[in-house]
């Protein structure tokens, strides 16, 4: 009995049909908790979008949090929100995956050349190079962080929405 098991409906993984919280996406399954996303991610959404199921994560928070994977352009029903489940959300974008995230902060320019956006690495590039210049390397600092910032979102515009821009 105890080997039984059934789907989270949260996140689709397999889990003790017993289980009152999931191993995998930690939402409680009686109902006491409502997931990040009412679309989980395996709500077909991103499912055919060709990254793994960590970015498909990414990709349903960053889809609930803004507009058109634009960092700046939030959707409005994300401001009604509360703030934790405002926090959830950016720890999915920012935290779900830190092995990307420390690529980004170790690679800079160069992850989003090794993500297959060149373009973006060319400008990113060329921005950061005439920032180190003018100010004597503080400017590449800076840059890196925004990096940071602007990776999940640019990877997704690329991988859901097919754009560079």
């Amino acid at each position: 009995m105890a080997d039984e098991t059934k789907e989270c409906p949260y996140c689709g993984e397999e889990i003790l049909a017993i289980a009152k919280k999931c191993k995998h996406c930690g939402e409680f399954l009686d109902g006491s908790s409502k997931p990040v996303n009412s679309n989980s991610v395996y709500s077909g959404k991103f499912q055919n979008v060709d990254v793994n199921d960590k970015w498909k994560k990414r990709f349903e928070a960053i889809d609930e949090m803004v507009i058109d994977g634009k960092w700046w352009h939030y959707n409005p029903t994300f401001w009604k929100t509360s703030i934790k489940e405002r926090m959830k959300l950016n720890s999915v974008i920012y935290l779900s995956d830190f092995l990307s995230t420390l690529s980004v902060i170790a690679l800079g320019a160069f992850y989003y050349l090794f993500k297959g956006m060149w373009l973006k690495f060319l400008v990113y590039s060329i921005i950061c190079i005439t920032l180190a210049c003018l100010t004597a390397g503080l400017g590449t600092i800076s840059f890196w962080i925004i990096f940071v910032v602007f990776a999940p979102y640019d990877y997704y515009r690329l991988k859901a929405l097919g754009k560079q821009w």
